[in-house]
């Protein structure tokens, strides 16, 4: 590619972060889109995330898709060449061999034989089929000057890690055939994320839940340590939905974060000039789920995630400090990844 054609592209990449942002020539690159889907009753949770690596070496080269079902805490990291994965910029769309993405649904095609047991606890095999629609979306809210999620950070190039929260919450239509279970996601919620760059962030806090008693309610939450040239810092984007109107917290917005530690949970306080939110979270530690991210130009487990997590929501009015919602929410997913002392603020007092 020319140097003029790169950078045209780059802009128009950090532009539209939904996008693929590699290349072929890229090494320590990876791209992943991550779908997750929760039943009308929330009782049943299954997060897809098709994408790619590059390692250093071609022979390290792969595309993948990553299956992961919440209620009986399982996993599946299905490899295939990099070749199996392609993309459309316009209309947006990914595809990893047979299954095929983008954000309006999801439609994999997964026959995985059996394998001897791993030793990580992935499941030995999948078998995965449906199709699955995602409506009615809502969507960060930006500006072109200020795209995505992530804003104007798109634009800062060789960051370690970019994010960008695809769909808010999304009204989910269709089902999946989960290794013989029908999975019925007709009335439930769904929500799309993606992640690219060299790697994970050393430290980090995910929190997501679209199933709360007040069913106009979603959160979604990320915070990570963050290397910026000598130094680093801890960057943050969360964004509330409720009865319609659209709340963000953000490094970019000026909100502050407090983080403390509830045992093995944690307190999140996030605060700006017109609203303050608190999130509390609360985990079983049999129902997180080791899955594989990008460390050191590999794919490795080191990603510890639940998606029957629970989450306290208090959003509250600055102005007059009252309460605009309170609510509790449930199949939730949760990260707590990487080295913690690195974010938290306050550990817990007897």
């Amino acid at each position: 590619m020319r140097p003029l054609q790169g950078c045209v592209q780059m802009w128009r990449n950090s532009r539209f972060p939904d996008r693929y942002h590699g290349t072929s020539q890229m090494r320590r690159f990876f791209e992943g889109w991550y779908f997750k889907m929760v039943t009308r009753d929330g009782s049943r949770a299954v997060a897809l995330i098709p994408g790619v690596f590059w390692g250093d070496h071609e022979g390290e080269h792969h595309s993948f898709l990553q299956v992961l079902d919440g209620k009986n805490a399982t996993y599946d990291y299905i490899k295939d060449r990099a070749s199996a994965f392609s993309f459309s910029a316009k209309p947006f769309s990914i595809r990893v061999k047979d299954s095929q993405f983008s954000l309006d649904l999801v439609e994999p095609r997964v026959s995985r034989k059996s394998a001897p047991q791993d030793p990580r606890g992935e499941r030995p095999s999948t078998n995965l089929t449906g199709l699955v629609e995602f409506s009615d979306q809502v969507r960060w809210q930006d500006r072109w000057y200020s795209p995505g999620s992530m804003g104007v950070y798109n634009f800062i190039p060789y960051m370690q890690c970019y994010s960008q929260v695809c769909v808010v919450d999304a009204a989910l239509r269709g089902g999946l055939n989960l290794n013989g279970e029908i999975i019925d996601f007709t009335g439930g919620r769904g929500y799309v994320e993606k992640n690219w760059g060299r790697a994970f962030p050393y430290s980090w806090v995910w929190v997501q839940c679209s199933t709360f008693d007040e069913p106009t309610v979603t959160v979604n939450c990320s915070i990570g340590h963050v290397p910026m040239g000598p130094g680093s810092f801890r960057g943050h984007l969360t964004s509330v939905t409720f009865n319609g109107k659209f709340y963000a917290f953000t490094t970019m917005n000026r909100s502050s974060l407090t983080i403390r530690s509830l045992g093995k949970d944690l307190e999140l306080e996030f605060a700006n000039r017109q609203n303050r939110l608190v999130l509390r979270t609360y985990s079983e530690r049999q129902s997180f789920i080791l899955c594989r991210g990008p460390r050191n130009g590999e794919m490795v487990p080191m990603v510890w995630e639940s998606l029957q997590g629970q989450v306290d929501l208090e959003l509250y009015d600055q102005a007059s400090g009252s309460l605009l919602v309170k609510s509790h929410g449930v199949a939730a997913g949760l990260e707590y990844g990487g080295e913690q002392m690195q974010i938290i603020d306050e550990e817990p007092t007897e």
